[in-house]
Formats: C-alpha cells, structure tokens, sequence
C-alpha cells in the first residue's frame, strides 16, 4: 500500500533527527476517495509511523477536514458527536 511505502520513507527521513515532539500527519481534504478510502490510508499510515518510530503520531487537519471527509474513529463518541 502507498500509505505504508510512504509512512517509510517518512520514519527513515525524520530518524536521522533528535526530536522531541510527535511525528505529524497533516490530514488534506480528500477528493477521488471516499471517507471510508480516505481513513483506511490515515490509519495505515499513521500506524506504521507509529510502529517504526515508537512514538504515537499526531494529526494535524481542520475541524471541517476531520468532520467531511473522514471517518469517525471507533471508540467514545466526542462531545460534538
């Protein structure tokens, strides 16, 4: 998969660096995938760079982003959902 050839690249390309922040995945509107594609590939991604780097990424997006074009993450519904 794409997301996981590229959360790669990314752990490898950020190893070289002392940091003390979490990894970041900016989440962009999505427009030829559906929420459903959009959030598989997020997950993907995300868990790789997590399983690579050790550390728990961020996401950084908008609140319209996170709401239109991704899925809900399972677990305790938010308090605006």
């Amino acid at each position: 998969m794409r997301a996981v050839r590229q959360a790669r690249f990314f752990a490898r390309t950020i190893a070289r660096y002392d940091y003390g922040l979490k990894p970041v995945m900016e989440l962009s509107p999505a427009r030829k995938l559906t929420r459903t594609e959009t959030t598989d590939v997020a997950l993907a991604f995300l868990q790789e760079v997590e399983r690579l780097t050790g550390r728990e990424p961020a996401i950084y997006c908008s609140a319209s982003t996170a709401r239109d074009d991704y899925d809900q993450p399972p677990g305790p519904p938010t308090a605006s959902g």
